[in-house]
């Protein structure tokens, strides 16, 4: 496998791997997984900051009752929750996500602290079907999914969107969550479904961006063939004409004057025809 390949596939294989433990991975875990690269000490730190951008713990594993506020950073060494909002600028979020990880955040102060024994509880009588036990469920969990939504920040889709997507999963997960066998089985479930939900929207957006991409290359290739032939011929230029110099279909060119605004001044309106 290419190395290239092979070190962006271990960065996912990380991230993974943290988000099903709540945003935190041991750090020797980590050094196994880099391995088989060979990295040298910088490439190795790149990891490391890359993994601190996407909010990952790898000093210290938080326990479940403790504040979202409070665990902001990953591998901060020693930073206090007072300094997390300025590092949370500095290293993970952009202000639009970080204002709104903020509000969101102290929305779910609002929320009670459940126990773990309190979680099993829930998860026990979810599985028996019990709705209000469903309800319980996804207020336990709804911090642990905005901890994941960070990891997935940075690629193209609002920190708001990767939350609402891991939600909606989360809600449709306690729906399914009598298909596990144990109720230890439901939080990993839970937080894969949301996982998968997040990657799906991030996989969307990127195919979102290439459709621009093409359409935006095609109007450019209009323009630059459409200015030439006007060059050539001395006058305006008609679509069909522009079509055949081109080499591209009639209708890609007339869409490609549309999504100018018809700007392509070169060639004769169409609307006029």
């Amino acid at each position: 496998m290419d190395k290239e390949v092979a070190f962006g596939k271990t960065l996912e294989a990380l991230r993974h791997k943290a988000a099903l433990q709540g945003g935190f991975i041991d750090k020797q875990d980590i050094m196994e997984m880099l391995s088989p690269l060979e990295l040298d000490d910088t490439q190795t730190g790149m990891v490391f900051d890359y993994l601190k951008g996407r909010g990952i713990r790898w000093d210290i594993k938080f326990s479940d009752e403790e504040d979202l506020h409070a665990n902001d950073i990953a591998g901060t060494d020693g930073i206090t929750p007072s300094e997390n909002e300025a590092v949370l600028s500095e290293f993970a979020l952009d202000k639009i996500d970080t204002d709104y990880l903020n509000e969101y955040l102290k929305e779910l102060d609002e929320l009670p602290v459940f126990s773990d024994g309190e979680k099993k509880a829930f998860a026990m009588s979810a599985m028996a079907g019990d709705r209000a036990s469903m309800d319980k469920l996804i207020n336990c969990y709804l911090k642990d999914v905005a901890q994941i939504a960070r990891i997935y920040t940075g690629q193209g889709v609002l920190l708001e969107d990767l939350i609402g997507e891991g939600n909606a999963a989360l809600c449709q997960g306690v729906l399914m969550i009598d298909s596990q066998e144990k109720p230890e089985e439901c939080e990993g479930f839970l937080m894969k479904l949301a996982m998968d939900a997040m990657e799906e929207l991030i996989c969307e957006a990127g195919e979102e961006d290439k459709k621009a991409d093409k359409i935006l290359e095609r109007t450019n290739k209009v323009y630059d063939k459409a200015m030439e032939l006007a060059e050539s011929l001395e006058r305006k230029v008609t679509v069909k004409e522009v079509a055949e110099f081109a080499k591209m279909s009639e209708k890609a060119v007339r869409d490609a004057l549309e999504i100018s605004g018809y700007k392509i001044e070169v060639i004769e309106d169409v609307r006029e025809q």
